[in-house]
């Protein structure tokens, strides 16, 4: 009778097991798909798309438009405790 039960468990374990590598398996594939679709979305032409899609543009700043914020600068600083 315990034979018995015991071949039912093993039976059944194996089941489970075979389930679970399916799981991964899945879980895997999934992972791969999220990971590319990931990458093409950072890409710099997918950005330059979304931009245009939402009607903006960059363009380069002119030359002398770029200055340190003073506000940039006084963040930087750390203060302990003064």
């Amino acid at each position: 009778m315990v034979v018995l039960w015991e071949s039912k468990e093993v039976v059944k374990i194996g089941y489970e097991v075979t389930t679970l590598e399916r799981e991964k398996a899945y879980m895997e594939e999934k992972n791969l798909e999220l990971k590319t679709e990931i990458s093409a979305l950072r890409s710099p032409q997918k950005i330059l798309q979304r931009l245009e899609d939402m009607g903006l543009e960059l363009i380069p700043p002119e030359k002398g438009n770029l200055k340190d914020s003073p506000n940039m600068a006084s963040n930087s600083k750390v203060t302990h405790g003064r």
